[in-house]
């Protein structure tokens, strides 16, 4: 049995979407002379690092269930495929990944309904300045394929999914969770693998920073 953790590490210098959102920035403290240490997380906030969101992101907090109506066990133990698309090909298309891409990277790859569908492409540099900026990204295609595999969750190493085309109104009337970024999911093999995500277990958000394991 091998365990993947594919969640980032939160500290200075993290990727974040824009400067609406703050720096994060750690302060050690004490509440007693050279005792009883502990942290303050400033600018921690709901899409600090790997983050669980639902999709009230998009379609309003009135509309669609908060993170914390998701059950836990709806988090624990998912079935999980992991499709490895190649880094160069990506690029030549200029970071934007099709339906036939996830196609021929998926050959031979079984969705069990209610699954996890995670997809990678090597852009897992949460540090790189082209993070967000030239990231790879999905087509509008691509969004249908993983919709009609009918997963519970879909995650990715990119941050961004759309960027040319609209794909969020294909991905918001459906009841999925978005599950983004990760890294190292090109250590997983992914056919046979099982998800376990948890996030801050927080009232009143549609999103909120996760730890995200597979086991294979």
């Amino acid at each position: 049995m091998a365990i993947y953790d594919i969640s980032g590490v939160i500290r200075e210098g993290i990727w974040r979407y824009s400067d609406t959102y703050p720096d994060y920035r750690e302060e050690h403290t004490s509440n007693a002379p050279d005792s009883c240490y502990f942290e303050i997380f400033h600018g921690f906030h709901s899409q600090t690092g790997t983050y669980l969101e639902t999709t009230a992101h998009n379609n309003g907090y009135d509309k669609t269930r908060l993170l914390i109506d998701v059950p836990v066990s709806a988090l624990v133990d998912v079935p999980c495929r992991v499709i490895h698309l190649a880094f160069d090909e990506t690029e030549n298309n200029g970071g934007k990944i099709t339906a036939a891409m996830l196609e021929k990277a998926s050959a031979g790859m079984d969705f069990p309904r209610d699954c996890a569908i995670l997809f990678e492409s090597g852009w897992d540099d949460w540090y790189s300045p082209d993070f967000l900026e030239k990231t790879h990204y999905l087509s509008r295609d691509a969004m249908e394929w993983i919709i009609a595999k009918a997963p519970s969750i879909v995650g990715s190493d990119t941050a961004v999914w759309q960027k040319d085309e609209s794909v969020f109104d294909l991905f918001t009337v459906t009841d999925m969770l978005l599950l983004a970024p990760l890294v190292g999911l090109d250590r997983v093999p992914g056919k046979n693998g099982r998800l376990t995500v948890l996030p801050v277990r927080v009232e009143g958000t549609c999103c909120a920073p996760a730890r995200a394991v597979i086991i294979e």
